[in-house]
């Protein structure tokens, strides 16, 4: 009779352990799963921006291509929807949206106004930082200081950092990246 109680003790003691063991293991996969959802997520993401970014021209009436770029926003002309007009781009963190908008011309000359189209583009970044160099850099100078003057730009480093939920794991994804915008490449 003792042998058989010992038995069922040691029994439940391995069942305990081993369900302790899927929890963890079923744990750890979903956090994996979500940390590479939030990588494709802002990779999608990013590389909208860069597609759009290195389509970067003057403005339809003339302006400068790239109109402001500050730390935390980027703002410039591109033709965004293949219509043969080219529009004010600007992106930029609000709360923790990562958005887009879009300005289309109006009038003759073209002329900027209005609110835009704004559109999400990817949620929970907690952090956006856009860094600036010229046409001097090859790969080890300090990015430009701000205020940066637009007409010296010619590469824009990203760096986004996305957390679905900061007070639980997986961990906050960061993701960095470089676009040489081709239409102001003066350095070759």
């Amino acid at each position: 009779m003792i042998e058989l109680i010992i038995s069922i003790g040691i029994a439940s003691i391995l069942m305990t352990v081993a369900y302790e063991f899927a929890i963890n293991g079923m744990n750890s996969y979903r956090q994996s799963v979500q940390r590479g959802q939030s990588n494709e997520q802002v990779r999608r993401a990013i590389d909208s921006m860069i597609s759009v970014m290195r389509e970067v021209r003057a403005a339809d009436n003339g302006a400068y291509a790239i109109v402001d770029a500050s730390a935390n926003s980027f703002t410039f002309y591109a033709n965004v929807d293949a219509d043969g007009a080219v529009e004010q781009v600007k992106y930029s963190l609000n709360g923790t949206n990562l958005q887009q908008t879009v300005i289309n011309p109006v009038n003759t000359p073209a002329q900027y106004t209005g609110a835009g189209v704004t559109t999400v583009i990817v949620s929970n970044v907690r952090s956006l930082q856009f860094n600036y160099y010229d046409k001097n850099y090859s790969g080890t100078e300090a990015a430009l200081t701000q205020p940066v003057v637009p007409t010296t730009v010619r590469l824009v480093q990203i760096t986004a950092t996305v957390d679905d939920n900061p007070s639980a794991a997986p961990s906050a994804v960061t993701l960095t990246t470089s676009v040489m915008l081709r239409n102001l490449k003066d350095n070759l």
